[in-house]
């Protein structure tokens, strides 16, 4: 009953406009990331469902490589496989499929259904931007637990143009990372400009929480939750 209950509440969520990017306290139906890269927004159910530096990093360089491919005045949208357009940009083009587990063939097919030129599409694929993040912790795993639930509990939406966990759940901005010793480190948010991780600094800083930007390390995230409780 809870499947069939979290498909009709998706369900009704698109055919009503309410988005499902948004944050709530319901317990999740499914695990997934969400991504909002300039015109181009993605939500991917994935089994894993939780935030990982190498994840947002591909889906930074893959994001913003599709990003580019798209006619001014255009804005897509890629929700669990299915991606359209909106806008006076769109032309001809409304909606089709996509399997974001291939990223190269999404690739492919939006610069198809939009006729992008080589030279565009070559451009493109040179993208490979860094991913920011505020780190505002190293220490022991007890002092990262602690302070990684007090950022959170700010509610300052500090994600960045990256989550990752339930949907449709509240998400965590702050994470634990690992590197296998006894240093622990907490970063918070995934940003795609070092001026707006520096603008998220100032406002945790505000906070009473002290960091540094930095970029986000690929270090194994410790204790990462996922929220989903489907069946």
């Amino acid at each position: 009953m809870r499947r069939l209950a979290c498909v009709a509440a998706t369900a009704a969520a698109v055919l009503t406009g309410v988005s499902l990017f948004a944050p709530s306290s319901a317990h999740a139906c499914w695990d997934g990331y969400d991504a909002s890269i300039g015109p181009l927004t993605i939500l991917q159910a994935e089994s894993a469902g939780s935030w990982s530096p190498a994840q947002a990093r591909l889906v930074a360089r893959w994001g913003t490589r599709i990003a580019r491919l798209l006619p001014v005045d255009a804005k897509l949208s890629i929700e669990l496989g299915s991606a359209w357009c909106e806008g006076n940009g769109c032309g001809s083009v409304t909606g089709f499929d996509v399997d974001l587990d291939r990223w190269q063939n999404t690739f492919d097919e939006i610069a198809k259904q939009f006729a992008v030129s080589k030279a565009v599409r070559d451009d493109a694929l040179e993208a490979d931007p860094e991913v920011y993040t505020v780190q505002v912790f190293a220490g022991t795993l007890v002092g990262a637990r602690d302070l990684k639930e007090k950022v959170i509990g700010l509610g300052g939406d500090f994600f960045g143009f990256y989550a990752a966990g339930g949907y449709p759940a509240n998400k965590d901005d702050a994470h634990i990372l690992g590197d296998g010793t006894s240093v622990h480190r907490v970063v918070v948010g995934a940003y795609l400009s070092k001026t707006e991780a520096e603008a998220a600094a100032k406002r945790l800083a505000a906070a009473g929480f002290k960091g540094f930007v930095r970029e986000l390390p690929l270090l194994s995230t410790v204790e990462e939750r996922s929220s989903s409780m489907a069946g």
